[in-house]
């Protein structure tokens, strides 16, 4: 049932991604539809806070003087939204989803590795070796494709793309990315940790309660962090808010971030991070590459070739080589 969830998490994340970046082109600002997207979070699971008898304000005290160091869990996925949604329309949605998740995965390797941030530590064997060096090769077919395919209803400027040689600020993007899926890492293991101290404390509050009130702080966090950017940017607009907040896109879109980072939370402690990770891989590989093929949310649509099947499928195996059998 836990493997399931993640698995359906990740694919949820698949279908946000899109939604995130079409939301962001909507109010023509990324910053903005990040700003969105946590202050709905926030409303969500303030109520879902006071239906579990708990009082948000209680929370974030409680947060605020116990959870440190893993209260920036927020923060943490606030970078990895923001990066998102800025890098899916500028290297592509294979790109921003496979150096994401080999962030993921290579973080997640060196923490269990050296058993950093209270994770169980784990040796490195041969066989995650192996796994890696898979997913390394699965990036490798899945990028490479997206850059070679002539022809079709976008030919001409494929084939302009196809000439066009990797520069410096390219590869930066793609480093952005990898640090991207760093910091997703990163962001569920301190939700989680959070939850678990929020867990401990003298006030009563379930396991589930616990983890809500760690994702509602760091949605709390996010929200602060970005009103404060806005506010120094001279773009924080109480009229647009009112006029974004109406619209069923932007609480759609929210909605399916805020359960993403719920169901991380509270997986985590359960199956490990781990194995969280590795399942939610799988599900938003899987799925970004079927809303690619079919061209689902406005993403330019590219066909499911063999290559990208078996670059799916070396992902897969290459996760199970690093995070299940080894």
């Amino acid at each position: 049932m836990y493997y399931l969830l993640a698995i359906a998490a990740g694919l949820l994340l698949a279908v946000q991604n899109p939604f995130n970046v079409n939301l962001g082109r909507k109010l023509r600002s990324p910053i903005q539809s990040a700003y969105l997207i946590y202050l709905i979070g926030i409303i969500e699971f303030a109520l879902a806070l006071i239906l579990c008898g708990q009082n948000p304000l209680v929370i974030l005290v409680d947060t605020s003087l116990i959870g440190a160091p893993w209260s920036i869990g927020g923060l943490l996925g606030l970078f990895y939204i923001l990066s998102i949604i800025v890098l899916f329309p500028m290297i592509g949605p294979i790109k921003a989803v496979t150096y994401p998740t080999l962030g993921q995965i290579v973080s997640g390797v060196f923490i269990d590795t050296v058993g950093s941030f209270s994770v169980e530590k784990s040796p490195l064997t041969g066989l995650r070796i192996v796994g890696i060096v898979l997913l390394f090769f699965a990036v490798f077919l899945s990028t490479k494709q997206a850059g070679r395919v002539p022809g079709g209803p976008f030919g001409k400027k494929r084939k302009a793309h196809s000439k066009t040689e990797p520069t410096p600020a390219s590869d930066l993007l793609l480093i952005w990315a990898f640090c991207a899926g760093v910091g997703s890492t990163l962001q569920g293991i301190f939700n989680g940790n959070l939850g678990g101290v929020l867990f401990c404390q003298s006030i009563p509050k379930t396991s589930f309660q616990a983890a809500i009130g760690a994702t509602f702080f760091a949605f709390f966090s996010g929200f602060v962090t970005l009103s404060l950017l806005l506010v120094a940017m001279d773009q924080l607009s109480m009229k647009k808010t009112a006029m974004a907040l109406q619209k069923p896109l932007s609480w759609l879109t929210a909605t399916m971030g805020s359960a993403f980072v719920c169901a991380m939370t509270i997986l985590n402690p359960i199956i490990g991070p781990g194995l969280t990770v590795s399942l939610s891989i799988i599900g938003l590989m899987a799925g970004t590459m079927f809303i690619e093929h079919k061209g689902l949310f406005k993403v330019k649509r590219s066909s499911l070739t063999q290559r990208k099947a078996l670059a799916l499928l070396l992902f897969i195996i290459g996760i199970l080589c690093v995070k299940v059998l080894g």
